[in-house]
């Protein structure tokens, strides 16, 4: 396991995760051991509450029933998601990846395309977003999605920046 130190303050939504961490880590020797997971999702469960378990009622459903069904897997899969997540995805033209984005500027729109530029995409939270959109580091594509135009902003050792350069300008 690989802990790092970010450079950047975490966005606000990983406080909990954050301290969660710091505090598994103070009070275990080894991060990986079963004791230091066990502390780091009970300190997490006591920052997010009890409801935080079961906040989409999905334990409920499966017990009580829910619109009529007893067993409501259809409405619990629509209701669920493993991870909620605004995050938004920017794809990286380096590779083969540069290749694929030029389809996808060129219009072409497939699930086999997206498949194939995974492998190339970073996900970034809906703040960076909009920053590297803001000062043009980033070509937008949907709302949700976008291609990476500063190449200086992407190493492949280290990824990529989300520290976007306010204050650019453009002489025309």
């Amino acid at each position: 396991m690989t802990v790092f130190e970010p450079d950047a303050k975490p966005p606000s939504m990983l406080k909990g995760n954050v301290s969660a961490m710091k505090e598994a880590e103070r009070s275990n020797q080894d991060i990986g051991a079963f004791e230091a997971i066990r502390t780091y999702f009970n300190v997490l469960l006591q920052f997010k509450g009890e409801e935080a378990l079961d906040k989409y009622k999905v334990l409920d459903a499966f017990r009580r029933g829910i619109e009529g069904r007893l067993l409501p897997f259809r409405t619990v899969a629509e209701k669920f998601q493993m991870i909620d997540s605004t995050a938004k995805t920017v794809y990286i033209p380096e590779e083969e990846g540069a290749e694929l984005v030029e389809k996808l500027r060129a219009g072409q729109v497939s699930r086999g395309l997206f498949r194939a530029l995974g492998r190339y995409g970073v996900t970034v939270y809906p703040e960076q977003f909009a920053a590297l959109k803001r000062v043009g580091d980033i070509e937008e594509i949907s709302d949700d999605a976008a291609i990476l135009v500063n190449m200086s902003l992407y190493q492949a050792q280290t990824g990529l920046s989300l520290e976007a350069e306010e204050g650019k300008g453009y002489m025309v």
